[in-house]
């Protein structure tokens, strides 16, 4: 979904990252209006741009990954609940069509190279208030929605080995975005 305030902002939702949320928070300014696409690139929109800021979110990849497991690879992909799948789930990721194709190593590449700014989900509050100061909007407090039940911090899930698989598919992007497992 795009969501878009004419002359101010367009925000361009990234699957996993609290984009629901943010796009029903904006929502609530009085010029927005969204395409009704999901996860629609810049490209795509009917739209013609005057000059928006154009933000979106990524979210560390060990954390989405385990969302990604939990939401789509255990519902809809027939993995398992246990940590053995969800080993099993970052082994065959790269190669799936679960969600993003992301043999190119990237989770965030869907609109990050159209964005002229970048949230972060781990701080995401934080930043959209600097978003809504930089195109002059007041700050809005981010409403919760559509979270993933059931799922403890993402550091439960991981050990050397799936750190290892996601730092080797996935590494160069976490540094770009400033994440690691330290």
């Amino acid at each position: 979904m795009a969501l878009i305030v004419p002359n101010k902002l367009i925000y361009l939702a990234h699957p996993r990252t609290a984009s629901k949320a943010t796009c029903v928070t904006l929502g609530q300014i009085d010029s927005a209006f969204t395409e009704p696409v999901h996860h629609r690139r810049l490209f795509d929109l009917e739209y013609e741009r005057e000059g928006e800021l154009v933000v979106t979110t990524v979210r560390h990849h060990a954390d989405a990954l385990v969302s990604w497991w939990k939401n789509h690879g255990q519902k809809n992909h027939g993995y398992g609940e246990d940590l053995d799948e969800f080993t099993r789930f970052l082994r065959e990721f790269p190669d799936s069509e679960i969600w993003i194709k992301p043999s190119t190593n990237r989770l965030w590449d869907l609109h990050t190279p159209w964005c002229n700014a970048v949230m972060r989900y781990e701080d995401v509050q934080t930043e959209l208030d600097w978003v809504l100061e930089k195109v002059g909007l007041l700050p809005m407090q981010l409403l919760r929605v559509n979270q993933t039940r059931g799922k403890d911090d993402w550091r439960n899930y991981y050990n050397a080995e799936r750190e290892r698989i996601v730092a080797d598919v996935y590494g160069d992007e976490m540094r770009e975005f400033g994440y690691s497992f330290d």
